[in-house]
């Protein structure tokens, strides 16, 4: 059962912000329309199943969407392809991506193609109606996936690949292949407290406090190219 909806009164300006609902699954598209209309208080202007149809909707479309909620995971065109062309095509349209899986990869990909939040599908409405308000009004939204230390460290380009020893560029490469930290010391050919003094380091220079944090930064950083 949802909640009432005045409990959500405050999350929208006056002005309903304009948005489109990518997901390649029609039942939670067309509830996730429901809600954001009825609940949330904002203006669906598009839906589409997958980043082609949606791209072929804009090109006809006269209302133009300033927040797109985007499933990472879609045949035809992905939400990685579909971010980063809204990224280049369309700057003014915020993106906001949407997955069951928060496996490192997927937030990687989705903050790496432009998106200005990750939430994971389990995320209540009163967070996802944060989380649009947020992007809408600021830009981003931090979250627990994607801290705002980390995306301050980037965009101000704080730490840059030359402050990094080159083991601990070894390591921060080997974070992105998705090995355990046992597995890491193996690669290195070094123990497990040598990989971990090299994860502090790391830790302290990104102000992160997550391998999640780490592999972001790689990517965005071009230590380790973007996956196709």
């Amino acid at each position: 059962m949802f909640p009432q909806h005045h409990s959500f009164l405050n999350l929208c300006p006056m002005e309903k912000i304009k948005t489109a609902i990518v997901d390649d699954h029609l039942l939670l598209r067309e509830g996730l329309k429901v809600i954001f209309e009825t609940v949330l208080n904002l203006d669906v202007v598009i839906e589409a199943q997958n980043g082609k149809e949606l791209i072929e909707k804009l090109c006809s479309s006269d209302t133009l969407p300033q927040i797109c909620v985007l499933e990472v995971n879609m045949p035809v065109m992905d939400g990685y392809q579909t971010c980063a062309y809204l990224t280049r095509h369309y700057p003014s349209i915020k993106t906001i991506a949407l997955s069951a899986y928060n496996e490192v990869y997927n937030i990687i990909g989705m903050i790496a193609s432009g998106a200005r939040a990750f939430l994971s599908k389990t995320t209540d409405l009163f967070e996802i109606g944060t989380a649009i308000r947020e992007v809408y009004r600021n830009g981003f939204y931090h979250s627990d996936f994607v801290p705002e230390k980390l995306h301050h460290a980037i965009h101000k380009g704080e730490v840059t690949p030359s402050k990094f020893s080159e083991r601990e560029l070894t390591f921060l490469k080997l974070c992105c292949q998705d090995l355990t930290y046992a597995q890491i010391a193996d690669q290195m050919c070094v123990s497990i407290r040598t990989v971990d003094n090299y994860r502090e380091s790391l830790f302290r220079k990104l102000h992160t406090q997550s391998k999640v944090g780490l592999v972001i930064y790689a990517y965005k950083a071009g230590i380790v190219r973007l996956l196709e």
